[in-house]
């Protein structure tokens, strides 16, 4: 049987079932880049990095 670990901040239901949060939570860093601007608002896209704290 597989064992399934919650690594968010909050418990997640799938049907019936109810995951407890780990304690542990994994983030991935976001670098932030303005690509533009449209109408005076800047359009920003996000480049994703690392993830940690994985088991």
């Amino acid at each position: 049987m597989s064992r399934i670990i919650n690594l968010t901040p909050h418990e997640v239901n799938v049907g019936d079932i109810s995951i407890l949060a780990s304690g542990t939570v994994a983030r991935v860093s976001v670098q932030y880049n303005t690509i533009g601007e449209f109408e005076g608002i800047p359009l920003v896209e996000g480049s994703y990095g690392e993830v940690t704290d994985l088991p």
